[in-house]
């Protein structure tokens, strides 16, 4: 990124660098500011994704305690159908 030229006449003209300046900064200004956008939007993606990440953590809890209860119902099946199939 590089200022505009101020070279022959422009170069005595003193409003002619005030506006070369100007425009300058407003170049710089226009960089600072898209940084700065980009970075809020990236922190509220990260915040979304920790949040996520939270919501999967739970899921895979609620997963296993499913699993457990099904082993334990499969278990309580077990047994209650083996004194029936020792009477055939």
């Amino acid at each position: 990124m590089t200022l505009p030229p101020v070279s022959g006449d422009d170069a005595r003209n003193p409003i002619a660098r005030v506006v070369a300046v100007l425009s300058g900064l407003a170049i710089i200004c226009g960089a600072v500011w898209t940084m700065a956008t980009a970075h809020a939007r990236l922190d509220v993606v990260e915040r979304e994704q920790d949040a996520l990440e939270v919501r999967i953590e739970r899921l895979e809890t609620t997963l296993h305690r499913i699993d457990n209860t099904v082993t334990r119902i499969d278990a309580n099946v077990q047994t209650l159908s083996a004194p029936a199939a020792k009477d055939k």
